[in-house]
């Protein structure tokens, strides 16, 4: 339970995280949201250094659980994106990770374009 309650407060530190970014970050720039962007390279460079952190043991399990689930987690969810990729290249899996890169965006992307049409048909 302890768990659970940790992986909680590092995702709410996370997500405020995001927040600072969006409020000073969001309405800068013309062609991608800053704050997002930020967001998003951030976490993932915060989970490619938390993934050595653990690999090299210097952070345990539990400790690399609340840091990726909790904190990147609500900070960004492309950090997940990333680190997926990641692991998958260090184990040798290269074409995995390609295909994983190269679909995820467009699958959801489409996703995103299905669940905005399904509302529009209902609404």
């Amino acid at each position: 339970m302890k768990s659970y309650f940790l992986i909680s407060i590092a995702g709410v530190l996370g997500i405020l995280s995001r927040h600072f970014l969006e409020l000073n970050f969001g309405k800068h720039g013309n062609w991608i949201p800053l704050g997002t962007f930020g967001a998003n390279m951030l976490g993932c460079f915060i989970a490619g250094a938390i993934f050595q952190a653990f690999q090299s043991k210097l952070i345990d399990q539990s400790f690399n659980t609340i840091l990726l689930v909790g904190f990147c987690g609500g900070l960004t969810t492309f950090s997940g994106y990333a680190l997926g990729a990641m692991n998958d290249l260090s184990n040798g899996l290269e074409l995995k990770a390609i295909i994983y890169l190269v679909t995820s965006p467009i699958i959801g992307v489409c996703f995103a374009f299905a669940g905005l049409k399904i509302i529009k048909l209902i609404a």
